[in-house]
């Protein structure tokens, strides 16, 4: 390969603490673990990019969200079934359940707990709970959002190079890694989307609009530069190979679900790397003093953006 977008996409298609047991290898640094449970990652408690994230706010924020858990959002729902049909589509029914439209309305706490509840009222909560019984375990969601996602996955496939970025090659499929910090000691984790076996790392995001220049400001608003820093660094800490290149797979998320890779150029790379390798020696230090700080006490100026400022001024 001569230069950094001369990839193989070829034509061919080819959570807080809890009591539950933790899994074989939890404490093991560095570690790869290609079977670990969505849920299971989440609840370690290594540090991740999205928790960098919250410490590049305020460190005060990032304590504070690692001790109180917030359910999951529609958007974060969406964007796990979405990646179940992207890149596990034979586990979509293990793990996710539709309520059929001829399902009766869900019965209320008050219908319950009736003293004499109708007849209707006896055969919702029968159904109800019949449901409930079939759906443990799964995330209920919309049929509509299936049948969304599942119209992405065709359009993606019809992009020759995100077809074969997502489809060739491919060696782990959200694998967990996890790594202590070289510099800082403090315990990372990452779950990378796909990890081929020529050492690209693939990962697929939906967005509002796919073009270059848009989706380059996402890029930076949402800190996907940091993340593919901190995930071609993880996976060299894990595996000893250095990671080729990131890729992300752009695609919107309404008609026709226009999609596009995009490699991640070195110098986003060395951004990101800098910005993680900054919060990761702050962290450090917050984690030594038990100290963690907010916003700041002081009164600061506030001013507008320079783009929004007439230059006369």
């Amino acid at each position: 390969m001569n230069t950094i977008t001369d990839l193989p996409f070829g034509d061919d298609l080819v959570i807080p603490e809890t009591t539950a047991t933790k899994p074989q290898h939890w404490d093991t640094f560095p570690s790869i673990l290609p079977d670990l449970d969505a849920e299971e990652y989440h609840r370690h408690p290594a540090v991740s990019k999205h928790g960098l994230d919250d410490f590049r706010k305020a460190p005060s924020f990032f304590k504070w969200c690692r001790e109180h858990l917030q359910p999951a959002s529609d958007a974060l729902t969406f964007g796990s079934l979405y990646h179940t049909v992207m890149l596990e589509p034979d586990l979509i029914g293990q793990r996710y359940i539709t309520v059929p439209r001829e399902a009766p309305r869900r019965p209320t706490s008050i219908q319950r707990n009736a003293k004499k509840p109708s007849l209707e009222t006896l055969e919702a909560i029968q159904w109800w709970d019949e449901f409930e019984i079939r759906g443990a375990g799964r995330t209920v969601v919309d049929h509509n959002d299936i049948q969304l996602c599942n119209q992405m996955r065709v359009a993606m496939l019809e992009n020759t190079a995100c077809r074969n970025a997502l489809t060739e090659l491919r060696e782990f499929t959200e694998a967990s890694l996890f790594w202590e910090d070289e510099k800082t000691g403090v315990k990372c984790r990452a779950r990378p989307d796909i990890i081929r076996t020529d050492d690209l790392i693939v990962d697929p995001k939906t967005c509002r609009d796919a073009t270059e220049s848009a989706f380059m400001r996402a890029a930076y608003e949402f800190g996907y530069f940091r993340q593919a820093a901190m995930y071609i660094d993880g996976f060299e800490a894990v595996t000893g190979r250095k990671g080729k290149a990131f890729v992300f797979l752009a695609q919107e998320t309404e008609a026709p679900f226009l999609c596009k890779a995009y490699v991640a150029s070195p110098q986003m790379i060395e951004l990101g790397r800098a910005q993680i390798a900054e919060d990761l020696a702050m962290l450090a230090q917050c984690q030594k003093t038990d100290t963690w700080p907010g916003l700041g006490d002081k009164v600061s100026e506030l001013n507008l953006p320079p783009w929004a400022m007439p230059k006369s001024i």
